[in-house]
């Protein structure tokens, strides 16, 4: 017999549900394989405790009162999350999308990597050269900035008052209505 085959009758064997001839043929195998053996006792010893185990008795409002437990005890909060921080990451991913939409479509691109590095190598004066390199996206960069700047604050805006109005609201209505049970 293939230790596949005993161990997967084991439970069977220790219950002794099996027939006679697959009895003969486990027990066997359990002479001759130690790890089967090993198996088949630790089996045994589980099938035995199961067996002494002792009842607890429950009183009869048991459920009952944990459930008044459980609703006594305060609802569970989502984390906060900072609106502050939230809109810091907006407002640097806006800034850096606007100026890769500006440095790629009007074909600026090399001229700010020349910039950025020249900012890193130079300092004062490759700002200069830099407001220079910039100048030829500047009179749809003022607009276009604006519109980022007003787009940004008016998101803000709405989600302080989401925030602030709407979502308390929302809680309220949701704990005050009836729980409907099945």
């Amino acid at each position: 017999m293939r230790c596949s085959l005993c161990e997967g009758l084991l439970d069977e064997y220790v219950d002794a549900t099996l027939p006679n001839a697959r009895m003969r043929a486990i027990a066997a195998h359990l002479q001759d394989c130690e790890s089967c053996e090993a198996l088949h006792r630790r089996l045994r010893i589980v099938d035995g405790l199961l067996h002494t185990r002792s009842m607890i008795d429950v009183a009869p409002d048991f459920t009952k009162a944990v459930m008044q437990k459980v609703a006594a005890m305060p609802a569970p909060r989502a984390p906060r999350r900072s609106i502050a921080r939230l809109a810091f990451y907006y407002l640097v991913a806006a800034w850096v999308a606007l100026g890769l939409a500006f440095a790629f479509i009007n074909g600026a691109a090399p001229r700010v990597a020349h910039v950025l590095t020249s900012v890193a190598n130079a300092g004062w004066q490759a700002l200069v050269h830099g407001v220079h390199a910039l100048g030829p996206v500047a009179p749809v960069a003022l607009p276009v900035g604006v519109g980022v700047l007003f787009v940004d604050a008016l998101l803000i805006a709405l989600a302080v008052v989401f925030y602030r109005v709407v979502r308390p609201r929302l809680t309220a209505q949701t704990d005050s209505e009836p729980e409907v049970t099945a």
